[in-house]
């Protein structure tokens, strides 16, 4: 159940109530992968990951990406849309920790068929 609220109404209904807000499905779509920065930071705040010289350095530069991206609507307007596509990225990080203490294999294979 917390799965299917994860990604469908967050993950899903985020997106599209921020393509209702003038968000472009290119941008959309670049901004929902953003969940990769989510997932990090999630598993190293909540789940006490240890990380590498070379985390940081990818989460910088995938943040000054993201920085740059928000630059950009922020001089086009449409920021709500923006939050909303952070928000469902959000929603897409919180996934694979729904299932982090299931201890099967068979768990992590039914999510990655569930994601994608």
């Amino acid at each position: 159940m917390v799965l299917g609220l994860l990604l469908g109404a967050g993950q899903y209904g985020f997106m599209f109530v921020a393509m209702s807000q003038d968000m472009p499905a290119g941008m959309a779509a670049v901004l929902v992968h953003t969940q990769a920065i989510f997932t990090v930071l999630i598993a190293i705040v909540f789940l006490n990951e240890l990380p590498t010289i070379r985390t940081y350095l990818t989460l910088a530069m995938a943040s000054a990406g993201l920085a740059c991206l928000l630059l950009g609507r922020a001089q086009g307007g449409a920021l709500l849309g923006f939050a909303f596509m952070i928000i469902a990225a959000l929603c897409g990080a919180s996934l694979p920790m729904t299932t982090h203490h299931k201890s099967g294999r068979a768990d992590q294979v039914r999510l990655a068929l569930l994601v994608y």
